[in-house]
């Protein structure tokens, strides 16, 4: 029983990768879809009409 549970489990080259790409892949895109989404709200609150100049 202990061998079949073994031989089912899927071992990894490196121990940890697919947490740690996890997390990255979490905080990167936080750092690039909270500016984005940010620069599309104030994009959307702008006027039409030029703003000081004639």
């Amino acid at each position: 029983m202990i061998l079949k549970r073994t031989l089912l489990k899927r071992h990894s080259v490196l121990p940890g990768f697919d947490t740690a790409l996890g997390f990255t892949l979490l905080y990167i895109s936080f750092i690039v879809l909270i500016p984005l989404s940010a620069a599309f709200l104030k994009t959307a609150t702008m006027t039409g009409r030029p703003s000081g100049r004639r």
